[in-house]
């Protein structure tokens, strides 16, 4: 009689075995992701199992983002982290559906091809984001971190370096603080996606049109704001937002802009913090768009702003 042996399967099995099982352990991932963002899974299971829509344009990118999706399924997680990477993935695909939809292409450097045996760019983001939203206990992050790597795939601008740097800044930083970097956007600074680079060339009439709506929409964001930080009147909600903020001033994401618009010294102390003069960085205003920022519920701004404005002058 022969002995019964159990069949050990090679390392890279995850990718060896047949094609429906990989789709199969994709569909799980996704369908869990429904929970938090929605159960239209369609379009996204074609991106990552290279079908209909995958084929004719995901190409290296969707490849790569399936492959990686079908081995994190494989993999010890809890129920609520399948929810969680699941749901980055739905809203990475999301993104990059949008982008389609507006004419963006994908973009056709070397983010998707290896380079002396090292993995491709692509595919180290993707498996970051999705650990990041794996270990992400904020779920209201999840639609930003995934739409983090859905315009990275399209912005020929921002290098690896620049990607993975700004998807640790994302893991650090609490949701309040991205409805904060939302909120002191600049009123001024021209995005790569809509507008020439500055000087390159002038603005169209519907250009101009454009960024005086995004002006206006941007002053009613911070309307309610007092001009000044004040004292008194301390909550515990107050001094965790007050917290929050000042870590992003240390961290350089906003700052008190001075009139040549270069940014002035930290505020030392609560006194200090001029909102009137307090806007994102630069970097922060890049993280702002490959996040998708702008997306944040009108209702968390307001809460915020009422928060910060909650203390009363100490007479």
């Amino acid at each position: 009689m022969e002995n019964a042996t159990s069949k050990v399967e090679p390392a890279d099995s995850n990718y060896s075995r047949p094609e429906s099982d990989r789709a199969g352990r994709v569909e799980g991932l996704l369908r869990a992701g429904g929970e938090i963002a929605g159960s239209a899974i369609g379009g996204a299971l074609g991106f990552f199992t290279g079908g209909p829509f995958g084929a004719a344009a995901a190409g290296a990118i969707g490849t790569a983002a399936g492959g990686l999706l079908a081995d994190v399924a494989t993999r010890l997680l809890s129920q609520r982290e399948r929810i969680r990477v699941g749901a980055a993935a739905q809203f990475a695909y999301a993104q990059i559906q949008t982008n389609m939809d507006t004419g963006l292409r994908l973009r056709r450097d070397d983010f998707s091809r290896s380079d002396g045996g090292s993995r491709p760019p692509a595919e180290e983001i993707f498996e970051g984001m999705l650990l990041k939203a794996q270990r992400e206990h904020e779920e209201r992050k999840l639609r930003y971190i995934g739409q983090f790597f859905g315009n990275i795939a399209f912005d020929r601008y921002c290098s690896a370096a620049q990607s993975n740097c700004l998807l640790n800044l994302i893991a650090r930083l609490t949701y309040q603080q991205l409805v904060m970097i939302r909120t002191f956007r600049p009123l001024d600074l021209h995005e790569v996606r809509i507008t020439r680079w500055p000087g390159e060339e002038e603005l169209t009439s519907w250009e101009q049109d454009l960024m005086s709506k995004r002006k206006t929409a941007q002053r009613q964001l911070r309307s309610g704001l007092p001009p000044r930080m004040r004292s008194g009147g301390v909550t515990l909600d107050w001094y965790a937002a007050y917290g929050a903020l000042f870590e992003l001033f240390t961290l350089s994401l906003v700052a008190h802009i001075q009139e040549n618009g270069l940014p002035n010294r930290p505020p030392s102390s609560i006194t200090e913090i001029d909102f009137a003069s307090t806007s994102s960085t630069v970097i922060c205003e890049q993280l702002h768009r490959l996040c998708g920022l702008e997306s944040i519920p009108i209702e968390d701004v307001e809460e915020l702003k009422h928060v910060l404005a909650y203390t009363r002058l100490r007479l």
